[in-house]
This record gives structure tokens, C-alpha cells and sequence, in this order.
């Protein structure tokens, strides 16, 4: 049997190997639990190095095989229990969380009160990790949860692995077996021993306690020596006890006994800060001393049990605990017994952290039902049994509620910044400081504290995922320089002075700052920046400008300015992109006037879009000093130019701003313009430039489905904000009007010849050239507009072409295409010609043939230019009757221009009244009336044939087309972003105006379908697009032109394409 131990490096664990070892050797409660493999974990080497240097020195007999690993993969296999014991942050980090509530008056202590949220805080982000790690890695195995706070941990792991996690604690225990010892009942006499004991986990009451039957509890509280002898009569008193009618769990002396606490506290040293030195001083022992490791540790724990909660004992017994104070056996003694019942069906009697309502009860009603509350179980081979017990009431039920409703804020604030898996962290200006204190900065106690502060920020990150920066005042040689300081996983990357000192209006930095020297690029020692890897001392980090680049997220290097460096003409963050960062981050403290929020974003937007880079910008916020100026603490991302997210602003307290950014995005964009590397090129040549240092380092970020933190536009050619939408229409429909209105003036201003069918496409091909002969000078009378309708037009679209051209005072004539295709399909021997109702492909381009062979011969006949109707996404997909057909015009104003902006354009055709309203009552019939090429007749009762059944909802395919067209961006990332955009109608923002009954919602195997269909006719239709009319481009977005955006060759396969999506979403849809 294989028991991992995660904290492997951890104090306990020889006292756990040997009573694993006695058990092995036959001797012992544990005779029958052979553990034969032991694997210990932790993330730091050197303490895993200390532990095996221990059980090495005291050589146990008859000890199991251990192993030890920094690897999780190779921890979790093989496992039938995972012990976690993890202390994140280490002792350093236990310092902190204490003092996060002692430094403002609060109870501090590791696991109640504020600093057990704080520890929680911390070790929420490892367990959920932890969690996953074993689902996937040994996911029949048992966790066994002692990592601090327990409750609140175990009630986290066990979303991820459900009843398999059980939480420990050898506090109840001990209340128990203290008890018996204190009533003097024998170990021989406790074989019929049952108990009453329910809470939370350090928040307990034990209130029935029953040997052979009868509750002993009575007695122990009528006997005022017994009583008094116990641990928790001294810490709370006898007369509380017996006014409470239970044994509190000796944690609960924190609360009711909070201000002796909280002066006992501050009178002394904290556990932390004594665990702190104790542990340093035994690893460095051991380490330096193998031999003696063993000693050493017995030592150390000897030490460190006498020192166990000493604020809760008067002065005269803080030495050390009474031999009877420890009666639980340790936790590790409650692990093997646990390990013992669940391994041998070996029935045992527990007092375990579980789910209120695993046992199909509530064993505390007011709680949730997965809430973990402390309670006695019954456990064998089929698992954890809770039991039923009494009601809690009064003052404890009221303590165990509010507990837990802070402890489920805990939960559930940090599983989403868990969840949300941030990457970059991005503080203000001098943050570690305050920016606004004047001639303190040339205080040395100030300056002496900040860096002090930067060591526990530097030690408190170990454990966590984001790359922080922070920025602070730093001496260096005899200067002081303002500074971003980059700190990842333990340790300092580098440090980066603020290239732009402002010394004008209400700035004067040079007072106490200097300028780093041009493009700076030396090492420095920082003692206080963590370990050097190899060396075991202080790290060297570069100072001045530097690139950090993640070596496991390509695209992602990260360049860093400092608040005025962005206000300058020619700023860093240009020099950095052109060097190759990516992400651009600001560090400003910028105190807030009038109009100043957006000058900042005007200044965001800008470099985000010239460098092609994501911008990441955050500024003081209140806290700051307003002797002489105010604070707003404004945060933005932008990328590329555009808003990803923007923080509130006169915020009280922290707040966050959190965007995704897309760095394929960027790369591609960069790729794309050549003229950026030309740029970069000419920048960096010359030794007279130097390029800033690079430094590496290792995200390690999760590798789950974590949502997606960035808005996704359902229509990409389509902007939601009213103001751009209007803006968009404006100049898309005068781009048309602009290149027609030259092509006719070139050509010697012929006529125009149009077939209008009352569909969208042709209704805004008319009047784009209506709005152009008006402009001409011209008639519109000059304008030859034609309807043909065919087997399948129907009264309504042929209504409403007839009404539009007579309202706009055009030339029109209806010429009846069917004698003519009728015989057209009879002389080649089509069924149809016979008399057959046969609608195939061959049918339906006979009459689009046609309409364009009569579109052309009457330009030919009447000195005229056919004028082409086709859209962009028509093109895209290859919907088009090629040659003689609707692919081909003399000139086409449409082709620039994708179907999901069309409705738009027309809307504001009707809108901005460049018509009268005679014309937008038909433009907006025309705009609800359903897309179809109406070639095929449908029966009696049947839908007409429509465009988008057969091709797929244009809203999908053109979303797809931007992503291809525009970002280059992989099927499968297509895919992923539409079903973040479409998959919930109630989500996210539409455009304006745009009716209610279209606002759809598309499932990933709609997606996917489409997307497939897109992918086979794009690539299969590309000689459709090779031999396009001349026309105008008209979106951002790219247009199909074989002269513009997009040049392909005819004979390629797609297969390529279409086979990434498929293998992507593979299990996912058919």
C-alpha cells in the first residue's frame, strides 16, 4: 500500500513513518495496515533534503521505502492515500497571516479569526491544484486532509473529489481522551466509549461523553480538581466551562477569551514567529549536521510541543505543557486510524471533518448541506459514516453560523481567483511606499521598512501563479530611484527605474529621484529578493530595461514603464514592443483632475494600437495623500487598440481589473504588418542602442478550461456601441458612393444597368448608385433597373423592388425569365424541360445565368455598366453563379461588404433620412423580409427556399470569416470564441436596433457544423474569388480581392483546416 504525504518536507513526518515502521514490525495498534511505499512531496527541495537527512539518521526498523519527489507527477501514481499537510508560504508566510489581523487589533492566530482567512486565502489556489492533480493522477484513492484551516480546505477539495477527502484534527480526540484521563478511566475500561461532539473544525463542543453507557461528563464538571486539571479549564476557566454544559474545544479560548488573548499575543512572540526561527534554525542544523538529524529533531519537537498555545496558559506554565495536556496521540495517530478503518474494515469511532449532510441528515440544519462541519463518524471499509447528535443551540449555534458564513466567503472568493488562473499582477507607482509622502522618501526608515516589506511580498509569493509587479522607492550606490519591481514564485526577475522624471506643475520627482542612465543594462544584488538558485545566496537580477519572457507561454514577454514614461513622444513601451514584448505594463500613481481619465485612455489606446501590443495601465487609488490632490485609482487593458476591460474608478479598498489577452492575436498582427520588424530593425541597428536585457522564467500556469475574461463581439464587423455603429455605416456606405462616383466619372459616365430583386444586396447596390448619380449631377432616370423574376420570386420581394424604384425615380422594366429558362432546360435535356419537377443545382443556375446574360446585353445595348450586387460573405462562401452569373459585373460596390453588416447599412440609409420616407418604408419591408435566392418554388404549405439552410446563419459564418480574414486565427480558436459568443443570447451586448426575435443562441455541434461548411466551401471556391470584378474595399475586417487582402491558389486543399477543428473538439460533438 502507497501513502503519499504531501508537505513531505514538513515537521511530523518521522513521527509518522514510525509508527508506520512498529506497524510493520507487527508491533502495535496498526499491526494489520501494512504501508510498504512511502512517497513525501513539497516544493522545497532543501526541506525534503532535511527529512530524509532525519529518517536516515534515526533508521527506524522495519521502516517502509520512502521516496521523496518535487514533482507531483510522480507523487500522486501508485497512491491508495494522499496525506496533505501543506503549509503555503511556510512558516514566512504563516508570519504574515498572523499579522494581518494582530497589526489591526483582530485575533490573528494561524487557523481562527483573521488569519486563518488569510491562511485560507493562501492555501485555497495549492489544495484546489492538489485536488485536481490527484483526480486525475490517482483518483480512487483516499485524501486525508490536515492542512490548515482544515474545515475550510477540505470543504474546497472536496468540490473537485467529492466524499473521497476527509478532514483530521487531533484536537477532539485529545478533549476526549484528556477527559477520561482526568475522571481516571483506564485505558483497560474504554472499550465501550461513545461520544457527543459537534462544530466546526477548532470551534467544537464536546457534550456527552459515555463509558459503558453512562455520561461521565457529570461527574468530571461536579469535580472541581478534575476539572480544574484539564488544559481547557486553565486557558477558559472552570465557572465558563460549567456554565457552558460542554467541553470547548481549546481553540475556542480565542474566542471567548479574545482581548487576554490578543494581550498575551502581543506580549510575546506569535507561534508563527516562533515556528518561524525554530524551523529555520532545526533545517539549517540538520543540514549542516546530518549525522546528528535525527537528535535534532527529537529535540526540536520536544521544544516545539512545550511552546503550544502558550498565551493560553498563565505565566507560570508557559515552560511547557503537561504530560497529560497531550493525550491525542498527534495527528498522525488519527491518520493511521482513519487509513486503518478505511483499509481493514476495521470498524472505528471518529470525530472527523465531513459534509453536513453526508450522512442523509443534517447534522447542523442551519448549515449547508456540503458545508464541513466536526463530528463523530463510524468508519470501515465502505467509508465515513457521519453520526446523528443533538441539536446546537443558543450562543454556539450562533458562533458555528457566522464562522462558517466567513468561511464560505473565503471558499467561494478564492476559488474564483483560482478559477480565474490571473497571470500578471499590476500594482501602482510606488505602491510598497505611497507616492504621495513627500521628503519621507528620503527617510531611511522608510526606505529601510519598503524593502523589508518587499522580502515578505518576495516570500509570499512562492506559492503563486501571478508574475507580480510592484513598484517602489529602491537606494542603489547614492541615488534613490522610483521602481518596478518584478517578483514571480519566491524570487526578484529584475528591477526597473522609471526612465521619465516630471518635475513641472504639481510634480517635482527630481527632488528626490534620479533618472537610470540611457538604456541602463547591469546586474545588482538584492539581499532581499530571494535565494539564487545554484548559489544559495542573494539573487542578482538586472536593473534597467528588461524583457521577461515566460518560457512556457509563447508570445508572452512583458515589457514594463512607469507612469510618465507613457506621457513622452518617443516612450519605452515603443522601445520594448520593437525589442519584443508583447504585453506592456504601467505602473502610475497619476493623481486625477478634471479630464485627466481620459487623456489616459487616449494615451492607452495609442500605444496599444502602434505597438501592436496588449497595454495594461493601473493608477493610485484613494489611500494616497489629498493634502494637495485627489486619486481615482483608474485600471484599463487594452489590446491592440482595443478596450478589453476598465475598472471603476473612486473605488474604496482593492479592487481588480482582470482582462485575457490574446497573444496569437498580437503575434499574427505583428506578422502581418512587415513594416514592424523594419521598424524594430531600424531602431536596434548601431551599437549606439543597446536592446534590454532578457530574462526567463517559468509561469507554470493551469492548463484547464478557466472561461474566458475578455468580451467576444457576436458580430466582429459589426461595433455594439451606437455611436461607432452609426460612424461605420457612414463611412462604409459614402466608401461605396466614393468608388463608384470615380469608375463612372474614368469611364466616361455610362449608364447603369442593375437587376434588382427586393433583396437586401440589391436594394443597397441601388441605392449606392442613386446617392452616386446625385452626386454625378446625373438623372437617376440614368439608372437601368431591371427585375427578373423567375420560377420561385415571390409577390412580395418583387412588390417591393418595383416600389423602391419608382419611389427613388429610377428607369425600371420587369423582364419574365421563365419562357426563356424553360427553354434553356429543355434544350439541354434537363428533367424539368420535360415537364419533371426537378430542382437541382443545374436548375437553379440556369436562372441566374440568365439574369446576368440579359444584365449584359442590355449594358451592351443601351451603353451602359452592369453593376454587381454580391456581398463579402457571399464571396466567402462561394455562393455565387460563376462566369455568366451573379460572381461576374463590370464593376460591384457590395463585395466589400459583409451580410451582417448589410441590415445595418440600410437601417441607416433609412435613418439618416438620405431618402424620403416613401423609400425607407420599403427599405425596412425589404430589411424583414427572409434571405433567399428564390430560385426553387415551394409547394403548398412548404417554407420557401431559404439562402441561409443550405449555407448556414450568416451570423456564424461571419464571424468565422473575420477570424479567418482578419486575425488568421486557427479553426479551432474559431470555434472557441463562437461559443463563447453565441452559446447564451442573454449574454453580452447586440447592436443597436437589431430586432429581438433574431437574437439567437447557437450550440457548439451548431457551431462546429457550420464552421465545417465554411471551412470546405472557402477553400474550394477560392477560383470564384481569383477572377473578382473591381470593386471598392470597404471593412477593416479585409476584403477577398485577389489584388487586396487576400491572395490563394485555386487548387489547394482545406482538408488541413478542417481537420484541426475536428480533432479539437473531439468527444465533444459528433
Amino acid at each position: 500500500m502507497q501513502l503519499t504525504i504531501v508537505g513531505g518536507g514538513g515537521f511530523r513526518v518521522p513521527a509518522m513513518i514510525d509508527v508506520l515502521a512498529r506497524s510493520r514490525s507487527g508491533q502495535g495498534a496498526y499491526a494489520s495496515l501494512d504501508v510498504d511505499r512511502v512517497v513525501l512531496y513539497d516544493t522545497d527541495a532543501r526541506r525534503l533534503d532535511a527529512m530524509m537527512a532525519v529518517l536516515s539518521s534515526l533508521d527506524f526498523p522495519h521502516s517502509p521505502t520512502v521516496r521523496a519527489t518535487t514533482d507531483i507527477n510522480e507523487a500522486l501514481p501508485g497512491a491508495d492515500f494522499v496525506f496533505s499537510a501543506m503549509r503555503v508560504g511556510g512558516t514566512c508566510g504563516r508570519v504574515l497571516d498572523e499579522h494581518c489581523g494582530l497589526d489591526h487589533g483582530l485575533l490573528g492566530q494561524e487557523t481562527v479569526g483573521v488569519g486563518g482567512y488569510c491562511y485560507a486565502f493562501r492555501s485555497l489556489g495549492p489544495a484546489l491544484e492538489l485536488a485536481r492533480a490527484a483526480k486525475r493522477l490517482c483518483p480512487g484513492a483516499w485524501l486525508i486532509n490536515f492542512t490548515n484551516p482544515a474545515g475550510i480546505i477540505t470543504q474546497a477539495m472536496r468540490s473537485v473529489l467529492g466524499e473521497r477527502v476527509i478532514g483530521i484534527c487531533d484536537t477532539p480526540i485529545g478533549l476526549v481522551n484528556r477527559t477520561l484521563n482526568a475522571l481516571g478511566v483506564a485505558d483497560e475500561e474504554r472499550t465501550d466509549v461513545s461520544f457527543d461532539y459537534v462544530g466546526l473544525n477548532h470551534l467544537g463542543w464536546l457534550r456527552s461523553l459515555s463509558v459503558d453507557g453512562r455520561d461521565i461528563l457529570p461527574r468530571l464538571f461536579a469535580d472541581e480538581a478534575a476539572l480544574g486539571s484539564m488544559e481547557e479549564s486553565r486557558a477558559i476557566g472552570t465557572d465558563w466551562i460549567r456554565a457552558l454544559g460542554a467541553l470547548p474545544n481549546e481553540y475556542l479560548f480565542y474566542y471567548y477569551c479574545h482581548r487576554e488573548a490578543m494581550a498575551r499575543i502581543h506580549q510575546d512572540q506569535t507561534r508563527g514567529e516562533y515556528l518561524r526561527d525554530q524551523q529555520e534554525a532545526f533545517y539549517n542544523a540538520v543540514l549542516a549536521g546530518p549525522e546528528q538529524a535525527g537528535q535534532t529533531w527529537i529535540d526540536a519537537l520536544a521544544d516545539r510541543e512545550a511552546t503550544y498555545m502558550a498565551e493560553a496558559r498563565d505565566v507560570d506554565e508557559r515552560s511547557g505543557r503537561r504530560a497529560e495536556d497531550i493525550a491525542g496521540g498527534g495527528y498522525q495517530k488519527v491518520a493511521l486510524d482513519l487509513m486503518k478503518a478505511l483499509a481493514t474494515n476495521t470498524p472505528s469511532r471518529m470525530i472527523l471533518n465531513v459534509g453536513n449532510g453526508d450522512g442523509g441528515f443534517s447534522s447542523i440544519p442551519t448549515l449547508r448541506d456540503a458545508d464541513i462541519v466536526e463530528v463523530p463518524c463510524d468508519v470501515d471499509a465502505s467509508g465515513v459514516h457521519p453520526i446523528p447528535v443533538a441539536p446546537l443551540e443558543g450562543a454556539a449555534l450562533g458562533l458555528v453560523q457566522s464562522v462558517k458564513a466567513c468561511e464560505n466567503l473565503v471558499i467561494d472568493a478564492a476559488r474564483e481567483l483560482d478559477a480565474r488562473g490571473v497571470a500578471m499582477g499590476v500594482f501602482p507607482e510606488l505602491c510598497v511606499s505611497g507616492y504621495a509622502i513627500d521628503d519621507l522618501f528620503l527617510q531611511d526608515v522608510l526606505l529601510d521598512n519598503v524593502e523589508k516589506a518587499l522580502a515578505q511580498i518576495v516570500e509570499a509569493s512562492a506559492d503563486l501563479l501571478p508574475l507580480l509587479v510592484v513598484g517602489a522607492p529602491l537606494r542603489k550606490d547614492n541615488a534613490l530611484y522610483n521602481c518596478a519591481v518584478a517578483i514571480h514564485r519566491g524570487r526578484v526577475l529584475a528591477i526597473v527605474p522609471k526612465s521619465h522624471l516630471p518635475n513641472y506643475r504639481e510634480f517635482y520627482e527630481k527632488r528626490h529621484f534620479v533618472t537610470m542612465p540611457p538604456r541602463a543594462c547591469e546586474r545588482i544584488e538584492v539581499p532581499w529578493g530571494g535565494i539564487e538558485e545554484f548559489s544559495g545566496g542573494p539573487v542578482w537580477v538586472p536593473f534597467g530595461q528588461v524583457l521577461l519572457s515566460a518560457d512556457d507561454v509563447p508570445g508572452l514577454t512583458i515589457g514594463i514603464e512607469i507612469c510618465e514614461d507613457m506621457w513622452v513622444p518617443v516612450t519605452p513601451a515603443t522601445e520594448l514592443a520593437l525589442a519584443g514584448a508583447t504585453v506592456l505594463a504601467n505602473l502610475s500613481a497619476s493623481p486625477i483632475t478634471v479630464g485627466r481619465g481620459a487623456d489616459r485612455e487616449l494615451m492607452v489606446r495609442s500605444v496599444s494600437a502602434r505597438c501592436s501590443a496588449a497595454y495594461v495601465y493601473t493608477a493610485a487609488g484613494m489611500g494616497e495623500s489629498s493634502t494637495d490632490l485627489a486619486w481615482d485609482g483608474e485600471a484599463m487593458i487594452y489590446e491592440a487598440g482595443d478596450r478589453l476591460a476598465i475598472g471603476e474608478r473612486f473605488q474604496e479598498g482593492a479592487h481588480i481589473t482582470i482582462a485575457d489577452v490574446d497573444l496569437e492575436r498580437l503575434r499574427t498582427e505583428r506578422k502581418r504588418q512587415n513594416s514592424f520588424t523594419d521598424n524594430a530593425q531600424r531602431f536596434f541597428a548601431g551599437d549606439e542602442r543597446m536592446a534590454p536585457q532578457e530574462v526567463e522564467f517559468t509561469l507554470d500556469p493551469p492548463r484547464t478550461d478557466l472561461g474566458l475574461e475578455r468580451p467576444v463581439n457576436r458580430f466582429p464587423f459589426v461595433p455594439n456601441d451606437p455611436t461607432r455603429l452609426e460612424q461605420d455605416c457612414y463611412e462604409a456606405y459614402n466608401i461605396q458612393v466614393a468608388g463608384l462616383v470615380q469608375r463612372l466619372r474614368a469611364i466616361g459616365n455610362p449608364k447603369i444597368v442593375i437587376g434588382v430583386s427586393g433583396g437586401l444586396d440589391s436594394t443597397h447596390a441601388l441605392v449606392v448608385a442613386s446617392r452616386a448619380m446625385d452626386l454625378l449631377g446625373r438623372p437617376r432616370t440614368d439608372i437601368l433597373c431591371y427585375t427578373l423574376p423567375g420560377f420561385a420570386t415571390s409577390e412580395r420581394t418583387k412588390k417591393n423592388a418595383t416600389l423602391l424604384c419608382q419611389y427613388l425615380g429610377t428607369s425600371f422594366q420587369e423582364i419574365d425569365i421563365r419562357p426563356a429558362a424553360t427553354q434553356m432546360l429543355a434544350d439541354i435535356g434537363h428533367p424539368y424541360g420535360e415537364g419533371e419537377a426537378t430542382y437541382d443545382v443545374t436548375f437553379e443556375n440556369v436562372q441566374a445565368g440568365l439574369r446576368t446574360d440579359y444584365l449584359f446585353r442590355l449594358a451592351n445595348h443601351l451603353g451602359g455598366i452592369v453593376l454587381g450586387t454580391g456581398d463579402l460573405s457571399e464571396l466567402a462562401l462561394g455562393w455565387c453563379t460563376y462566369g455568366v452569373g451573379d460572381q461576374m459585373s463590370h464593376y460591384a460596390v457590395n463585395t466589400g461588404v459583409p451580410k451582417t453588416l448589410m441590415q445595418h447599412l440600410i437601417r441607416w440609409v433609412v435613418t439618416s433620412k438620405q431618402f424620403d420616407d416613401h423609400v425607407g418604408e420599403v427599405l425596412l419591408s425589404i430589411l424583414h423580409t427572409e434571405i433567399s435566392p428564390e430560385l426553387v418554388p415551394a409547394k403548398p404549405g412548404e417554407k420557401m427556399q431559404s439562402t441561409q439552410d443550405k449555407i448556414g446563419p450568416y451570423n456564424l459564418q461571419d464571424f468565422t470569416l473575420y477570424h479567418v480574414l482578419r486575425r488568421g486565427a486557427r479553426p479551432s480558436k474559431i470555434a472557441f470564441l463562437a461559443e463563447k459568443a453565441w452559446s447564451d443570447a442573454s449574454v453580452g451586448s447586440w447592436p443597436v436596433g437589431f430586432p429581438e426575435e433574431d437574437k439567437v443562441a447557437y450550440s457548439l455541434e451548431e457551431i462546429v457544423k457550420w464552421e465545417r461548411l465554411f471551412l470546405w466551401r472557402f477553400f474550394s471556391q477560392q477560383f470564384k474569388r481569383s477572377a473578382l470584378p473591381n470593386g471598392p474595399k470597404v471593412m477593416a475586417g479585409g476584403s477577398l480581392s485577389p489584388r487586396g487582402d487576400w491572395r490563394m491558389p485555386s487548387d489547394v486543399s482545406g482538408a488541413d483546416w478542417v481537420a484541426e477543428l475536428d480533432e479539437a473538439v473531439k468527444g465533444l460533438v459528433d
